[in-house]
């Protein structure tokens, strides 16, 4: 009997009744459909979502979803996912009627930013490996259909997570750490090339040049310094998860057979250096962020 763990990102807060979501902004080929229907269509901007209602991304494509007060979330690329919202029968003390905004997510990633929800909703993000309460207010959640690997990672704030194999096994991830989650132990071996040149082609002392004047970098928007600082971290930090080591292995394979390293590179990523930031006078702030190449290398040892 196949054991299902679920990763639960409870947000307890208040949305009112007429509260919906919606489709703020398209990127690429994303399609939806109902829970009543087997045939996708494409997903246009402006959509109203307020059932069960099935959201799948493309290759380079993402949607972000909307609701009260400029709280979103970002279907990644090659992501799917079921959105439900539902009144609960159940009240709180105050009288007002208890919200559930759930999202299945399937296969892919999940960002979630929820900076100004009212005070009684509870979100949840599902996938079949783990169990989590966000105590926190920025987080991404990526799983694998083929796996049932789950990897939480932590922008503000903390997430309380736990495995539904083993429920008495719990640990608090704080901002700018992860959490990796699975199943089940399995081991895949294989044998690829890197595509990387070699020292004996390059030289010793050009590979070495190169890799010191290569940096990563990012930048991100917010109505304040902090605000445009957390965004540019967290797009650098998915930048270094998506670099390939190989034609089937990325940097997010790596860290999530390996703690420490996980640890390490968020702590890294939550330390990089900023390199400017700017304002246009309007509340809008702009941070860049940058990481060498080398710090990246020393971290995962490769």
């Amino acid at each position: 009997m196949n054991k299902i763990a679920y990763i639960m990102m409870f947000m307890i807060f208040c949305l009112p009744a007429a509260a919906d979501i919606d489709v703020a902004g398209i990127t690429g080929t994303v399609k939806s459909r109902s829970s009543s229907s087997e045939s996708w269509k494409m997903l246009a901007a402006g959509t109203n979502i307020t059932k069960s209602d099935f959201i799948k991304t493309g290759p380079l494509s993402f949607a972000d979803l909307l609701f009260e007060h400029d709280n979103r979330f970002r279907i990644m690329e090659n992501t799917e996912i079921m959105v439900s919202l539902t009144d609960n029968p159940d009240t709180l003390k105050n009288g007002k009627t208890l919200r559930l905004l759930n999202i299945n997510l399937y296969n892919g990633t999940v960002g979630a930013k929820l900076d100004n929800l009212p005070d009684n909703i509870r979100v949840g993000i599902e996938t079949p490996s783990a169990v989590a309460g966000a105590l926190g207010t920025a987080f991404t959640v990526k799983t694998d259909m083929r796996t049932s690997n789950t990897t939480v990672s932590v922008i503000e704030n903390r997430v309380l997570v736990s495995s539904n194999d083993s429920p008495d096994k719990t640990v608090v991830a704080d901002a700018f750490k992860q959490v990796n989650v699975s199943p089940w132990k399995h081991t895949s071996l294989s044998a690829t090339g890197t595509g990387v040149l070699s020292e004996q082609i390059l030289g010793k002392q050009n590979v070495k040049n190169m890799r010191e004047q290569f940096v990563f970098k990012s930048s991100g928007t917010g109505i304040d310094e902090n605000e445009a600082k957390s965004t540019a971290l967290f797009n650098l930090c998915e930048k270094l998860y998506s670099v390939k080591l190989s034609d089937e292995k990325t940097i997010s394979d790596i860290v999530y057979y390996n703690g420490d390293i996980a640890l390490r590179l968020l702590e890294a990523v939550s330390n990089a250096e900023i390199k400017g930031t700017s304002s246009d006078g309007k509340n809008n702030f702009t941070v860049s962020a940058e990481m060498k190449l080398e710090a990246i290398e020393n971290i995962i040892g490769r």
